[in-house]
């Protein structure tokens, strides 16, 4: 395709919202791009393990913002409203700094959606800008109208049509409007021309926007920003854990039947509360076995002893676990439902906030899961949810057939196919 690009990349959030990024760096790397993945330093070790350069972006998840208050919000459903604040917002200038040293001299800067600095960068610099969107929630259509844990009056709404949820989107607009003050006025002060769109609900690249997550659970919409398509996930294949915490785990794999797996993924499992402890209780009522990941939170565990036809590592990739799963519990963040679905497993989602709602939503419309809300979260619901989940053989067979149209998808060939004919035109 002529020379070759500059690009630079950059998320911020969870490892759910940094790891796709990875992977599409990856690739366009393997293409023979200089690339740049900018972001919290956090990530710096996984990212220049997997053999790219690292630029970093405040704010950093070690520093002043503790994602485990953050998810001490999400049982009043303000999470989102809190991580933009206290995030994204009350850090825009610091990113916005770093972020444009990093992208000085870049071919192409490709973004988040919510990376607000990033939208502010390409505008400054007057480069190519694409955008990213991770979470079919953040298109907000109207004609496939999403779940918005913060604003509940919208989902009641939902099914009186496209005329009532493009008159609720106008409204959520003007509500986030203030709390995205800050924007409007570092626009101001970098000497960009004022913009009526929001940077959280139209912050779309009007060049090049890929939905990085398969059309199995939002195909391309009509009301979609143009140049918008939805390529397919992007898979990061993470290090693994150490070979004896493996051999364990594979030894407990094949000593019985395959056990329901549980995960709150990165950002959920601080806020655990009783998830692990009913899990087990749900289990043992039916007489399954399970698999318990558990991340930064040992604590939130069930008292040892645990039963012996119960397993629990901090860490295990998902590629690696989830094929060898009856069934899958999990929040719903989109990282843990796209794996589940390349696994071709039956779900269980427990949404807590942020896209998760949104996500468990589209995972029960596609037949392949059911849903249990947090506050229902019980022994008896969980064993009753699991066996209707085990017992009813459509969910298995829906679960299958998606597992085979996700292999075929390319996500990740298909995203970079379209990023290198934009830097041509």
């Amino acid at each position: 395709m002529g020379k070759n690009k500059r690009i630079v990349l950059t998320s911020h959030g969870g490892a759910g919202d940094v790891q796709p990024f990875i992977a599409l760096a990856q690739r366009l790397k393997s293409r023979g791009h200089h690339v740049i993945v900018a972001t919290a330093e956090t990530f710096k070790s996984t990212i220049e393990s997997s053999g790219l350069e690292f630029h970093a972006v405040r704010p950093n998840r070690k520093d002043d913002v503790r994602f485990a208050s953050l998810t001490k919000q999400s049982s009043r459903d303000r999470a989102t409203s809190y991580f933009v604040g206290r995030v994204l917002v009350s850090h825009l200038k610091a990113s916005y700094e770093d972020l444009l040293a990093g992208a000085d001299g870049a071919d192409l800067l490709i973004t988040n959606q919510s990376s607000f600095a990033g939208q502010l960068v390409a505008e400054k610099l007057k480069m190519k800008w694409a955008t990213c969107t991770l979470q079919p929630i953040l298109f907000f259509s109207a004609l496939d109208p999403p779940v918005i844990p913060s604003f509940p009056l919208f989902n009641w709404l939902r099914p009186l049509g496209p005329s009532c949820c493009r008159l609720m989107l106008r409204i959520v607009k003007k509500i986030t409007a203030p709390l995205l003050a800050p924007v409007t006025e570092l626009r101001k002060e970098i000497g960009l021309p004022k913009s009526a769109a929001s940077p959280l609900l139209e912050g779309h690249s009007k060049e090049l926007t890929l939905g990085l997550f398969s059309p199995v659970l939002a195909d391309r919409m009509p009301d979609w920003p143009s140049n918008s398509l939805a390529s397919g996930f992007t898979f990061f294949q993470g290090a693994r854990p150490f070979h004896g915490v493996m051999q364990k785990l594979n030894g407990f794999l094949e000593s019985g039947s395959p056990p329901v797996v549980f995960t709150l993924g990165t950002t959920m499992i601080e806020h655990a509360g009783n998830f692990f402890i009913e899990s087990v209780k749900a289990v043992k009522a039916l007489g399954l076995r399970a698999v318990l990941l558990f991340g930064r939170a040992p604590f939130a565990l069930p008292s040892p002893p645990l039963p012996k036809s119960v397993f629990a590592v901090s860490y295990v990739p998902y590629f690696d676990i989830f094929p060898k799963a009856c069934a899958i519990v999990h929040q719903g963040g989109i990282g843990t439902t796209g794996e589940a679905l390349r696994a071709g497993k039956p779900m269980l989602v427990v949404p807590y906030t942020f896209d998760q709602p949104d996500n468990a939503m589209r995972l029960v419309r596609a037949g392949v899961a059911r849903k249990l809300s947090r506050s229902k979260y019980t022994a008896t619901k969980v064993a009753e949810a699991l066996a209707r989940l085990l017992n009813d053989p459509a969910y298995s067979r829906r679960a299958d057939e998606l597992r085979i149209r996700l292999s075929k998808e390319r996500g990740v060939e298909t995203a970079c196919d379209a990023i290198e004919r934009y830097l041509r035109s």
